[in-house]
């Protein structure tokens, strides 16, 4: 049985997979969930919370917002999005609830909630 931890957010698609340590920055869900509600559609989650070694595992940058060790816990999330006009209202909005590293590809998104002075986005 899973654990929810906001109306649409659970304990396990948050958590780290290899650990299943959940650390997150203060507000991080917070704001998640406020973009979540916002949009009205699922994100499917694909990484979110990474202990170092697991973000190592994976090919994660060495100061990874996904990191749950670095800057008072994780800030970053990845989540499929297959439909254009959501991942449209997705890129409209996540800047609204503090998410300033944008990254976009074909099927997927992350965010992240670096400062606003480090702000980017970007294909991948």
């Amino acid at each position: 049985m899973k654990t929810s931890i906001s109306a649409n957010f659970t304990f396990e698609e948050l958590a780290c997979p290899h650990c299943m340590l959940l650390e997150l920055h203060p507000h991080f869900l917070y704001h998640l969930q406020g973009l979540r509600t916002k949009i009205g559609y699922p994100f499917y989650v694909e990484s979110c919370c990474r202990c170092e070694e697991h973000n190592l595992a994976v090919g994660g940058s060495s100061d990874s917002y996904h990191r749950t060790d670095l800057r008072g816990g994780t800030q970053a999330i990845d989540f499929r999005v297959d439909n254009g006009e959501i991942k449209a209202d997705v890129l409209q909005y996540a800047r609204n609830f503090g998410f300033y590293g944008i990254g976009v590809n074909k099927t997927a998104i992350h965010l992240d909630r670096r400062t606003f002075i480090f702000r980017s986005v970007w294909g991948y």
